[in-house]
């Protein structure tokens, strides 16, 4: 990769003519010795910043008698060389943009190569795909600016976000789930969470989330921008789900064919009407199918798929277990992974979806130790949802609720509300039933009883 050893010399000039120019404190801050190409710049840098840290004054003489003492080389013609190039400090934060750019590529380029070693290794060729786009991974993740926020700027955009939420009045601020009586417990979901949906196998999970994706891209004039990871389903398992409860058709006439058999004239024209839905705004739901991935694909992936499709509203993982990692045990192997999907959500500012399976032995109901191979799940979810029904696996009536617990909520309150299951249409509904009698509550009159569920919770 091509080297500006000239604006290398010119950002050294500067700093020792002007060592407390603003401009020059922000490329100490900015530029490490590894972003230099030339070996004496980047020592010549090191000491600079050595001094910096240490209080030290900075001029020709003092930087020259350091570098003497710490590694033993004169440097006093090579800085006053330097110094006579460079005729003014007016450029710094330009040579700075320059040589951070240039040494950002020539560590792309070493990343690239790595992983090429990568590839070349003995072992499962997956595994050497994995190790590669590890390596490949690392390019660009400290690129950006330092995290330093001025706390006057942060409370300037909490003002901001509070504006845009007195506008909603009262309504959700966040992005919607679709679902009234989720969305009361969250606000809405908002870029950097990474939210757990959590339940035992066939509880439906998988048909929550898909709901929720396509009440955010297919089912708004509003559409969204979404990306559904389906590890376990093929698109066109997903793709039943959608017919299914577009037009509250039932999965088993979908799965048998019945639904665009001849003779069903209203089959046949409710999955055209859903082909007609879907392929209208197709383009804000990309599923991608493929099992097995690794962190490190996802990651790449949906950065990719950003970029084909503008922006990305919301990111759907289906599911969490079924991602590799690197780990010596599948507790921290799952660990790496939620580490992995929060950094994604934060990276690119959106809300990111992982389902969750929960032990199977299980007593009363569920709580967030019940997440399987938890790890470090807990800590680095903002909201872990868990469907829980009492009499899942029994026979049903249709009238059955499933309870919906917020364990954890660091934006809003934790507690339960209710959905109706409709799985045989693959789709939930709000409700405003309470699973049972109803329960006497306060309201003036302590003996007054609650006949109806908010369906906002207890």
């Amino acid at each position: 990769m091509k080297a500006r050893i000239d604006i290398e010399q010119n950002v050294i000039a500067c700093a020792v003519e002007a060592p407390k120019l603003d401009s020059v404190l922000e490329a100490i801050e900015k530029l490490k010795p590894e972003h230099f190409s030339s070996a004496d710049n980047a020592t010549i840098w090191r000491a600079i910043c050595q001094m910096m840290g240490q209080g030290k004054y900075i001029d020709h003489n003092t930087l020259d008698l350091w570098l003497q003492q710490t590694v033993g080389v004169d440097y006093f013609t090579y800085i006053g060389s330097c110094m006579v190039a460079c005729r003014s400090t007016a450029g710094m934060r330009q040579y700075t943009k320059i040589v951070f750019e240039f040494g950002e590529l020539r560590k792309a380029e070493a990343q690239i190569y790595k992983a090429l070693e990568k590839l070349n290794e003995q072992g499962e060729s997956q595994d050497r795909i994995n190790s590669a786009l590890s390596e490949l991974s690392v390019i660009g993740s400290d690129s950006a600016d330092g995290g330093v926020v001025n706390p006057f700027d942060a409370l300037i955009r909490l003002h901001d976000k509070m504006q845009f939420a007195l506008t909603k009045k009262g309504g959700c601020v966040g992005l919607s789930s679709g679902f009234a009586n989720i969305d009361h417990y969250t606000n809405g979901f908002f870029g950097g969470q990474l939210i757990i949906v959590a339940a035992k196998s066939g509880m439906g999970k998988t048909t929550l989330c898909m709901n929720m994706a396509e009440n955010m891209s297919l089912l708004t004039n509003d559409s969204k921008n979404v990306i559904f990871f389906s590890l376990e389903m093929p698109a066109e398992q997903l793709m039943m789900k959608t017919v299914a409860r577009f037009k509250g058709v039932n999965m088993a006439d979908i799965i048998s064919g019945q639904v665009i058999s001849p003779s069903n004239i209203q089959g046949c024209n409710n999955f055209s009407d859903t082909l007609a839905v879907v392929k209208d705004r197709q383009k804000h739901l990309i599923i991608d199918e493929k099992s097995g991935q690794h962190i490190t694909q996802i990651q790449a992936k949906a950065k990719r798929m950003a970029m084909k499709m503008g922006k990305v509203d919301a990111i759907f993982v289906d599911y969490l277990g079924l991602i590799n990692a690197e780990g010596e045990n599948q507790v921290i192997r799952i660990g790496r992974v939620s580490a992995g999907l929060k950094h994604l959500a934060k990276e690119m500012n959106v809300p990111v979806f992982a389902l969750c399976q929960l032990n199977r032995a299980i007593n009363g109901e569920p709580t967030m130790s019940n997440l399987r191979d938890s790890g470090n799940i807990e800590n680095d979810a903002d909201i872990i949802m868990i469907l829980h029904d009492e009499d899942h696996g029994k026979e049903r009536g249709n009238d059955a609720l499933t309870k919906l617990i917020f364990a954890k909520n660091r934006l809003g309150q934790t507690g339960h509300t209710y959905l109706q299951p409709r799985l045989q249409y693959s789709r939930f509904e709000d409700t405003t039933r309470l699973p049972v009698e109803p329960v006497q509550q306060e309201q003036g009159n302590k003996n007054q009883p609650m006949k109806k569920y908010s369906g906002r919770g207890e």
